[in-house]
């Protein structure tokens, strides 16, 4: 698709510079769209339940560090943070940036990449 990375259709505006976060960025569909815009140049907070501190019930070995990893060898920023996204308390924690506990405002995300999370419960 004419030259944008992450083959985003041609209309759309790459996220070069634009922080997303992705919900749900442990594996499948929530993986993909989080490697793609690291791939387009995003920063992307990859948030998911399985970390390497530890697995969801579901038990499946992949993280959102992996995930984190695979957007930064992609070409973005990958920051994982590890959210329960059925948990309140831990939705308004994920928002924060895991080394420096700044706010993750929402005028600095883009609303554009957004996916529910998946999980299975």
């Amino acid at each position: 698709m004419s030259g944008i990375p992450g083959n985003l259709p041609p209309t759309t505006k790459p996220p070069i510079g634009k922080v997303a976060l992705v919900a749900g960025a442990t594996r499948g569909a929530g993986r993909q769209i989080a490697v793609q815009l690291g791939a387009a140049g995003a920063t992307v907070y990859a948030t998911g339940r399985s970390s390497r501190a530890g697995r969801s019930e579901l038990d499946r070995p992949e993280t959102i560090e992996e995930t984190a990893e695979l957007v930064t060898e992609a070409g973005g920023t990958g920051i994982a943070v590890r959210v329960d996204h059925l948990i309140p308390d831990e939705v308004r924690a994920g928002g924060r940036h895991p080394c420096d506990h700044q706010p993750l405002r929402a005028s600095t995300a883009d609303p554009s990449a957004r996916r529910p999370g998946g999980g299975g419960r």
